[in-house]
């Protein structure tokens, strides 16, 4: 397109300006003028264009020469068909330096090319880095201002934590102790049917547990206790869920295992090794003690849990109270959100506002021999609403994941080679902490 448009270009004015008026078409009109054609087409820049330039002057001389001399149609004919034969056998031998040609024109409209994109590039660059530093200079001073607080309690840090306002009473540590048979009862009211009195079908169906076959007139023994209803069921394991009293789309749930192979030492030491966790719990992205109260055995815990990709981390801050019965056989664990001016939010991961769980665990014989039997009751708001099919498959298949992963954790050949002797010491200590304390406070009685 090019070659042809500076052809007719050539040609047009040319013939406006030479040969407009004349009665015959003269020899001088058909030779160009490389002086008008260089300041035309700025041949002297460019040796293409220098070359396009010479083929078409050629070609116009030879062209227009030999339609002069036509006489006769038949003649025009014959010269434009051995003319453009002529061509093409030119164009084939020439066709090396035509692409030798076109190459570097190419070559030459690329670097301009990539010449300009550079200068743009840099331009952004410096425009961008400079928005770019205001950008951070504004988030800087506005977080100052909205979380200056935070910022000056956490460079005083445990000085401005109260554990006598945070700590979990012992009012509703106590209140836990009754949980394993509430959940006997759970079991009897909501399990067994009243036809047969053998246990109702759940989810599926697990091995060694003889379940009802009476189809639809089977029925609970009687109504509902405080609403909780049967939700899953696993090997050793049963899971009840209810509405959180707070709000209708929110879960409570409540699970009860026996696992006759471990010890509820190992069981404990699994709860509270923060360490030991993050082998163990893949979902855990971080997991630290922030401050202790060894007077309660109470813990600030720091817990940041992996999302899947699209989603933001979720982080907890909450208060960790641990208290072993020594007469009732018990031990309980409550977990309650809180706040510790240490760990302000993060901007990578949500902070979950409501969450609290406890667990009770009670050993068959003795806390250190094998065979235990545990509730655990939690509630979770990850802070994101999603329907509730979708929020049923994820607990129907976490919590119970989640306790398979646990049991298989508190095995004692998997503690003992992958937690270390002083971690294990803690967890002693703080058993001989409470036999220690519930025998001293019997010793009076002894001696009454």
């Amino acid at each position: 397109m090019h070659f042809i448009g500076l052809v007719r270009t050539v040609f047009r004015s040319q013939w406006q300006s030479r040969c407009v008026s004349a009665p015959s078409i003269p020899a001088e009109c058909f030779l160009l003028d490389k002086r008008w054609m260089q300041t035309r087409f700025g041949v002297k820049n460019s040796r293409f264009r220098t070359d396009i330039v010479n083929l078409a002057e050629k070609i116009y001389v030879k062209l227009f020469s030999e339609v002069r001399n036509a006489n006769s149609p038949k003649d025009l004919l014959y010269f434009i068909r051995n003319n453009f034969l002529t061509l093409k056998l030119k164009l084939k031998t020439q066709s090396v330096n035509v692409v030798r040609h076109c190459t570097k024109q190419f070559e030459c409209v690329v670097a301009h090319r990539v010449r300009r994109g550079q200068q743009v590039f840099s331009l952004y660059s410096r425009i961008w880095d400079e928005k770019a530093l205001e950008e951070i200079i504004r988030r800087m001073r506005r977080n100052f201002f909205t979380r200056g607080k935070e910022i000056i309690f956490t460079a005083c840090g445990v000085l401005m934590f109260n554990w006598e306002t945070e700590r979990i009473p012992d009012a509703i540590m106590a209140s836990y102790k009754g949980e394993l048979d509430f959940v006997r009862r759970l079991e009897k009211t909501t399990l067994i049917c009243t036809n047969c009195g053998n246990r109702l079908l759940i989810d599926r169906r697990v091995k060694n547990i003889t379940y009802c076959e009476c189809g639809k007139i089977s029925s609970p023994a009687a109504p509902n206790v405080c609403e909780w209803m049967p939700y899953a069921e696993r090997e050793d394991m049963l899971i009840w869920r209810r509405a959180s009293t707070s709000r209708p789309d929110l879960y409570m749930y409540k699970a009860y295992g026996k696992f006759s192979e471990i010890s509820a030492v190992d069981f404990l030491q699994v709860q509270i090794d923060t360490n030991y966790r993050m082998k163990w719990d893949k979902t855990v992205a971080d997991l630290h003690v922030v401050d202790s109260d060894p007077d309660s055995h109470s813990d600030i815990i720091y817990w940041e849990v992996k999302w899947p990709q699209l989603f933001s981390n979720r982080d907890y801050v909450f208060n960790r109270r641990v208290e072993v019965d020594n007469e009732r056989k018990l031990m309980i664990i409550v977990n309650k959100n809180s706040a510790h001016p240490s760990v302000p939010q993060k901007a990578n991961a949500l902070r979950v506002s409501e969450y609290w769980s406890y667990m009770v665990i009670k050993p068959f014989t003795d806390f250190t021999e094998p065979g235990i039997e545990f509730v655990l009751t939690y509630c979770d708001d990850p802070g994101m609403n999603m329907p509730s099919a979708v929020a049923g498959w994820v607990a129907m298949s976490a919590l119970p994941d989640f306790l398979v992963t646990l049991r298989d954790a508190s095995q004692p050949g998997k503690i003992k080679a992958e937690v270390p002797k002083g971690d294990l010491a803690l967890t002693t200590s703080l058993l001989e902490a409470f036999v220690g304390a519930t025998a001293i406070r019997r010793e009076p009685e002894l001696i009454v």
